[in-house]
């Protein structure tokens, strides 16, 4: 007798190990983390710096520039990319892809250390981070309303940008120098900050929690 047979003259067994897989299936399906993108290691490091107040040319000779030389001589170096705005810089420095992402942290925050005399004074301290899959927003919009002010509202633009529906969005400034504000629930957590220095708008950013 195979255990087709005894599987059909005896169905009792047969189903109760079918429950209980099902049982353990929806169980091990509850606990499974939901994340947007996969873990991968990306050799790619973002550097922000700001000096508000400053026009793109004073930034492109006093800041930029500094910085690229001092980054360019980083083993592994594949491109940089810069991005200048009134006050603010912001550059991407990518690596090779057998380069370990943390040991490219370090490189380019050590390279800018080493300059750091040679930039403006009144420089705010650069930021160094890294670019990570797992962290990058699943959802970037602007908003813009007559009459407002940018920066002014943040807390309240960042409340009402959807958060509010969890009923327990809590918000807070994340930095008071550049009027970011930061609001977590039930959806993720959101990042509002000025889409400008000049400009009456709202950026807002959607991070998984």
């Amino acid at each position: 007798m195979n255990l087709s047979t005894w599987a059909i003259r005896r169905p009792t067994p047969s189903i109760l190990l079918f429950v209980m897989l099902t049982v353990a299936g929806l169980i091990a399906f509850r606990g499974l983390g939901i994340q947007g993108f996969p873990d991968i290691d990306f050799p790619t490091v973002m550097v922000e710096a700001r000096l508000p107040g400053a026009p793109p040319s004073q930034l492109e000779n006093e800041v930029a520039r500094p910085i690229e030389d001092a980054v360019a001589s980083i083993a592994g170096l594949n491109h940089v990319t810069s991005r200048i705005t009134d006050g603010a810089v912001t550059m991407v420095v990518e690596f090779d892809f057998d380069t370990r992402s943390q040991n490219a942290m370090i490189d380019v925050r050590d390279a800018i250390n080493r300059i750091r005399a040679n930039l403006p004074a009144d420089l705010e301290e650069p930021i160094v981070t890294r670019v990570q899959a797992s962290g990058m927003p699943v959802l970037t919009f602007a908003v813009r309303a007559p009459g407002m002010v940018s920066g002014a509202a943040l807390p309240s633009t960042c409340a009402g940008s959807g958060m509010s529906a969890s009923g327990n969005a809590g918000c807070r400034p994340a930095n008071s120098r550049s009027l970011t504000a930061t609001c977590s629930g039930r959806f993720g957590r959101y990042e509002a900050s000025p889409a400008s220095d000049h400009g009456p708008a709202v950026v807002l950013k959607l991070r998984p929690s």
